[in-house]
């Protein structure tokens, strides 16, 4: 992805063993459609499930992806 100008690496000068990822604005060019038709995908999905439900989905996701 780098080679094709989508990404850029940077070493993290607080710890060399991580390096920094960040989105170049061709590839954010790249992903619009994808995360567009990605939330429009989401969208379709939940319409099925009750405001509650929704909620709690997505509370038990967060929690799966370790983010609550």
């Amino acid at each position: 992805m780098c080679e094709q100008g989508w990404v850029l690496l940077q070493a993290d000068a607080g710890d060399q063993r991580r390096t920094l990822v960040a989105a170049t604005a061709k590839g954010r060019r790249l992903v619009k459609p994808l995360v567009n038709k990605a939330r429009s995908h989401e969208a379709q999905l939940m319409q099925t499930l009750s405001s509650s439900e929704s909620a709690t989905l997505k509370k038990l996701l967060g929690k799966l992806a370790g983010l609550g």
